[in-house]
């Protein structure tokens, strides 16, 4: 039985936003939870996990949730502009995040290399 840090059971419940059926994913990633490649799916480490949910949703973490101001891209090269609350603290920062999309499951940012590990959390 996989068991996944409580952070992401927190996440889901933050992340059921209702959604448009005309809104689309402002990212062309397939929404769900990202590892860094060295790293496992199952069970990895906080620091090495990003979570994509699509529409407006930005690139949380496992110590923030954020929401997507603007989105700008040249080719496979994204600038995202976000509102990040922290979890923990619910500091809000507005930081901005250059991203570069490999595929639709992968992707890079910071100079880590991450890929698509599942669409859902178990409930």
């Amino acid at each position: 039985m996989k068991h996944y840090p409580a952070f992401l059971l927190a996440l889901a419940c933050f992340s059921a936003l209702p959604a448009r059926a005309d809104d689309a994913n402002l990212l062309p990633l397939q929404p769900g939870v990202y590892t860094e490649k060295s790293m496992p799916c199952e069970n990895p480490p906080d620091r090495a996990l990003l979570i994509y949910w699509g529409k407006d949703a930005g690139i949380d973490t496992a110590f923030a949730k954020c929401r997507l101001k603007s989105v700008s891209n040249e080719d496979a090269i994204y600038l995202l502009r976000e509102k990040c609350t922290a979890y923990a603290l619910g500091t809000t920062t507005y930081p901005t995040q250059r991203i570069r999309i490999l595929s639709e499951k992968t992707f890079e940012t910071d100079g880590k290399y991450y890929r698509f590990c599942t669409t859902h959390l178990p409930r």
